[in-house]
């Protein structure tokens, strides 16, 4: 038995000590793990670091779009009351140019109708001038007419009476 028993006290110890190699095995593992866990932390501590000066930046982008948002209210704020005041300003001008407009309109129209009558009456003239210079013209010329019909009716007669001296002569 004895025999059996060392037997079995040297397998178990051929087990254990597998068991014991499997151990240290899965330690090594672990320690692996456990370093590659810690270059993560690292890794996470870096983008932590990142996040936080990301998270500056934007801090101080936050502070200056602020300050600028301010700036703006600020400049509209006075752009509104500065442009109500040349608004206003405008808006006299105009109503003062449209009164000056209309008085210069009112004006226009006085002249153009006395000078629209005095064209008219210069052209009823005209026309009356026309008129008698065309019957003036129109008699000169039936008298010319019936002028140079008459001398036309003398040279035809000098023309005939020279055919025929001349018929007779030779």
């Amino acid at each position: 038995m004895i025999n059996s028993f060392d037997e079995l006290w040297a397998k178990m110890q051929t087990e254990f000590d597998k068991i014991n190699q499997q151990f240290k095995q899965i330690d090594k593992r672990f320690e692996q793990i456990d370093k590659r866990f810690e270059q993560i932390d690292k890794r996470f501590e870096q983008i932590d670091k990142r996040f936080e000066q990301i998270d500056k930046r934007f801090e101080q982008m936050d502070q200056i779009i602020e300050e600028y948002h301010h700036e703006i209210l600020d400049i509209k704020n006075n752009t509104e009351s500065e442009f109500a005041k040349v608004y206003k300003a405008m808006e006299e001008g105009f109503s003062k140019m449209d009164q000056r407009f209309a008085k210069i309109e009112n004006k226009l129209d006085i002249i153009t109708n006395t000078n629209l009558a005095q064209i008219l009456n210069k052209l009823t003239e005209t026309k009356e001038e026309v008129a008698e210079t065309k019957e003036e013209l129109t008699n000169k010329l039936d008298k010319h007419i019936e002028k140079n019909e008459f001398e036309h009716k003398k040279f035809d007669y000098q023309l005939a009476e020279m055919k025929i001296k001349y018929k007779y002569k030779n």
